[in-house]
């Protein structure tokens, strides 16, 4: 984002103000480790992506040079110059060299807890934000949005400008090479998931671009597995999903919660539908009667009905809800999640590629491509 948000407010009239953040709250982030090691690798593929610069080797920062490198980044907000030197005290601190402390340390520390403060009295939770007129927009990931409204508002200095940050998805059902012999692509996916609800339907689109057998791995949500999931990272969760639904054309917002008794019951049918079509199908009624239609799938009539738009008999599926060998089913997909150091949904898996999100359809891109380069 140092080296991105120069360019962005060269390219349209607006002015980026800094706000340094050491300090995370740490109900936001279940799996710390599993995030950390997992933000590496994406991170060096998001920079592939966008030609920027990310070390290939990650070292291991000490706390203290971690917290030398807040000090002097929250020193520098006020500078004219705030990218560039911020992009040197990240340079150096991303490669493992030494951070030059900032002159008056206490106050720069007392500066980060007045930002960490802000940062939450806005709403939100993580870093590599940016807040706009009431809305947030995350990392690179979410620049296209900014992007567009700040095209709607007239506000490009060049009357040509367009949007740039969407290399996360242009072109993803762009047809590639030979699709014989192509492996399975897996989507690990919750059903009480937004992002999981938005993913189904990209994962099926792009399956059936690339000639890809789609093998579904449900699993239980964050919240049945022990994991919190604070309100402020609901809602923004929830207010992202929105316009990521309306972009790739799903309607998203008429929610009933299904935690508890509806996951079970739904994940029971799941189990005895089997795979292949069937299951496919049950899914694709299913996630969008939770996530967009506002049916109650705890209740019979709100289940039936989902079984029924997946064109599958309710009396058959119906003695399956008093099994518990479906337990068992999901368990051994998180028990696969986690082998592949994953804790949130959804996830995608092709071969040996692994990535989470479902904006990270590219990432599976790139590799069938490198895969039909190397036959």
């Amino acid at each position: 984002m140092l080296q991105a948000l120069p360019d962005l407010q060269q390219r349209f009239n607006v002015t980026v103000i800094p706000h340094v953040i050491e300090k995370l709250q740490r109900q936001m982030y279940p799996a710390p480790d599993m995030l950390s090691a997992y933000s590496a690798t994406d991170a060096k593929r998001l920079a592939r992506l966008y030609r920027l610069q990310f070390p290939q080797i990650v070292p291991g920062a000490a706390p203290v040079e971690r917290e030398k490198a807040s000090r002097a980044l929250v020193a520098r907000t006020g500078s004219a110059q705030f990218f560039e030197e911020a992009l040197a005290i990240g340079t150096a601190y991303w490669s493992g060299a030494d951070v030059a402390d900032s002159v008056d340390p206490m106050r720069d520390k007392s500066g980060l807890r007045a930002d960490e403060a802000l940062l939450d009295k806005l709403g939100h939770y993580a870093t590599a934000m940016l807040y706009y007129g009431g809305e947030w927009y995350w990392g690179l990931d979410r620049l296209d949005h900014l992007e567009r409204r700040l095209l709607e508002l007239g506000l490009a200095r060049d009357v040509h400008e367009s949007v740039y940050y969407d290399r996360t998805w242009r072109g993803l059902l762009d047809p590639i090479g030979n699709p014989a012999d192509r492996r399975n692509l897996e989507y690990f996916f919750s059903a009480r998931s937004p992002y999981s609800y938005l993913g189904f339907f990209q994962a099926r689109r792009f399956a059936a671009a690339h000639g890809l057998e789609l093998e579904l791995k449900p699993v239980l949500p964050m919240v049945m597995r022990g994991m919190a999931v604070p309100l402020a990272k609901r809602v923004y969760i929830l207010t992202d999903a929105k316009r990521e639904a309306e972009k790739i054309g799903l309607a998203f917002g008429n929610i009933v919660d299904p935690i508890g008794p509806g996951i079970e019951r739904a994940y029971a049918v799941a189990h005895w539908a089997g795979g292949g079509s069937a299951l496919e199908a049950f899914f694709a009624s299913l996630l969008p009667a939770i996530a967009a239609d506002a049916i109650d799938v705890a209740g019979e009539r709100g289940l039936r009905k989902v079984v029924a738009r997946a064109g599958l008999d309710w009396q058959s599926a119906r003695q399956a809800l008093t099994g518990e060998s479906w337990r068992d089913w999901v368990t051994g997909h998180r028990d696969d999640m986690t082998a592949l150091g994953l804790w949130g949904v959804p996830c995608l898996k092709y071969g040996n590629t692994v990535a989470w999100g479902q904006d990270r359809f590219w990432v599976i891109r790139e590799a069938i491509v490198k895969e039909d380069n190397r036959v």
